[in-house]
């Protein structure tokens, strides 16, 4: 999209994916709720053999798409040319 929009530091969003499928989404520390994802191979525009996460239910975090993971970053696209990704960082 060509744009980068900050997190509002005001609004801390987490995400915690548990061993189990399970994720849960919270705000400034409050639960907004919980949702099952999945994780699957498949080539996508980025490249062969990524890691793709599907998870929908918790407000404001919707996923379908590629993702990447490093000890400090998860960023996930949404696997269209010139389209949304997020970046979230561990604390």
């Amino acid at each position: 999209m060509g744009k980068t929009y900050p997190a509002d530091p005001n609004k801390k969003r987490e995400i915690i994916f548990t061993a189990s499928g399970q994720s849960i989404g919270f705000l400034n520390g409050q639960r907004t709720g919980t949702a099952y994802y999945t994780l699957s191979q498949a080539d996508a525009i980025t490249g062969p053999n990524k890691t793709f996460l599907i998870c929908n239910g918790i407000p404001d975090f919707v996923a379908n798409g590629p993702i990447d993971v490093s000890a400090t970053d998860f960023w996930i696209s949404d696997n269209y040319y010139d389209g949304f990704s997020s970046h979230y960082v561990r604390h």
